[in-house]
């Protein structure tokens, strides 16, 4: 035993110990060498799972508007009915508002009118009894389609609930937007898939690019806070000196117009809602009255009459649409911005009617005795993608502007908005590319608002081609800049 005991000691160990750094040198080495290898296999692999989580995800988009409806037949009783009779008329309206919505007789409306693909929209409602609201939802599975049918929706609802509940009137309190992402968001497959398949307008030189229309110039994105884009006046002391120079652009471009062709009367219009045309419209006017002009600005917009909002000033009782039907006078609906002088006369409350009080000859008759009580008039048309008002003016108007909101309108829509107003033989003097966003492709000017690409047809031009050139565009680029610096 001894014996064994002492061969066992003096027998060698063979077990081998692990170099820790030897290992990882040599892991490194073999990483280095197969870099290439290792980074296809992943790619390859990310692919895949992007492949099939794309396959599978279906994203899910949600457009929504707020609104007042009441039957017209109400006002037929006294006072004292009147509010028992109206809550009562709410709450059935609310209680069968989700099944007229989803009725056949309703989609089969707007199946006719979108096609197919608005089948499987899905609406429903949701009541706000305590303010006597409904708020309409339509989910659909893409954006524009989900936006289109809340539209037919809250047109083609009166006509046919008229056989069920009577004839109702159907007020827009927080109008439809287009929705920006998904309600199901699948995080980097659905941005990706955005950002791959959405063809918008985002510079200045997609005017020519796509529509082949020359640009007016370009608006920089202001955050105007609680006061609201209604509050975005041009003579505010909070709006940046970016916003003025745009709008001096603009009007100087419309001089420029104005000198070439002799036209006086513009209607500005745009493909959406929400592009904010009529933001453009008021600021453009008090820029024209900031220079001497007599500016008189009409709201036409009769399905959502904004103007006045849009000039900060408090709504009125009459407007365009009580001159159209024969109860008011033009007397009676103007009004007067007391800081600029603009003349204004608002929307007035058309509603469903605005198709009939804008058609025949009264829009045309209000427009050329109007040439003679100023030196530019803008009119505030609807927006052309949505609805055919807008080209019940174009005859009594020398030339359009077209607002385009940045990275917002497809350009497919965008195309067929033009093509509307053009198709009637109006004159298209160029688009205004609104609300730029500074970041990788713009420049930034300080305030938290940019340009854009502004020096395609903007500022950059003028500052290229000397003082002459829009009104002196290329003293004020240096300007801002200088501005921008010290701020």
């Amino acid at each position: 035993m001894a014996g064994t005991m002492e061969a066992t000691r003096d027998q060698p160990n063979t077990t081998e110990q692990i170099d820790v750094t030897a290992y990882f040198s040599d892991l490194r080495k073999g990483f280095r060498r197969y870099f290439v290898l290792i980074l296809a296999l992943a790619s390859l692999a990310a692919s895949l799972c992007y492949g099939m989580a794309a396959r599978s995800y279906e994203p899910r988009y949600t457009s929504s508007a707020t609104v007042i409806i009441g039957l017209q037949s109400a006002v037929n009783y006294n006072d004292a009915y009147t509010q028992y009779y109206t809550q009562t008329a709410t709450r059935q309206i609310t209680l069968t508002f989700p099944y007229i919505a989803a009725s056949a007789a309703l989609k089969n409306v707007i199946v006719s009118e979108l096609g197919q693909e608005a089948a499987g929209a899905q609406i429903t409602a949701e009541s706000l009894e305590d303010l006597g609201m409904i708020t309409v939802y339509v989910t659909a599975d893409d954006p524009l389609l989900a936006y289109n049918v809340l539209g037919a929706v809250l047109e083609h609802y009166p006509d046919v609930a008229a056989s069920v509940i009577g004839e109702t009137e159907l007020t827009i309190v927080t109008p439809a937007q287009i929705p920006s992402a998904p309600d199901n968001p699948g995080r980097l497959i659905a941005a990706a898939r955005n950002v791959a398949l959405k063809k918008t307008v985002r510079t200045e030189a997609d005017f020519t690019k796509y529509l082949s229309l020359k640009s007016l110039g370009g608006f920089p994105h202001v955050r105007t806070g609680r006061g609201g884009p209604g509050r975005l006046r041009l003579d505010g002391s909070r709006v940046p000196y970016a916003y003025r120079e745009a709008a001096r652009t603009l009007r100087a471009r419309l001089e420029r117009d104005h000198a070439e062709t002799g036209a006086r009367v513009y209607m500005i219009s745009s493909t959406l809602a929400g592009e904010g045309k009529s933001t453009i419209a008021a600021n453009l006017s008090l820029s024209l009255a900031e220079k001497g002009f007599r500016v008189l600005l009409i709201d036409m917009d009769l399905r959502r009459s904004s103007i006045l909002d849009a000039m900060g000033l408090p709504p009125a009782e009459k407007g365009v649409a009580e001159l159209m039907d024969g109860r008011a006078s033009v007397g009676d609906i103007a009004v007067t911005d007391p800081n600029s002088g603009v003349r204004i006369l608002p929307g007035g409350s058309g509603g469903r009617r605005a198709i009939q009080l804008l058609s025949g000859e009264r829009p045309g008759i209000l427009l050329e005795s109007a040439r003679a009580e100023a030196d530019f008039i803008l009119v505030d048309t609807p927006p052309s993608g949505l609805m055919s008002d807008a080209a019940n003016i174009v005859r009594s108007v020398d030339a359009g502007i077209f607002v385009i909101r940045q990275d917002y309108a497809p350009v497919d829509r965008i195309r067929e908005g033009v093509g509307l107003l053009a198709d009637t033989g109006l004159r298209i003097a160029g688009c205004v590319l609104n609300d730029m966003e500074s970041g990788v492709l713009a420049g930034r000017y300080g305030y938290g608002y940019g340009y854009g690409r502004y020096g395609r047809y903007g500022y950059g031009r003028a500052s290229r081609r000397g003082a002459d050139d829009d009104d002196g565009g290329g003293e004020a680029l240096r300007r801002a800049r200088e501005r921008a610096r010290a701020e």
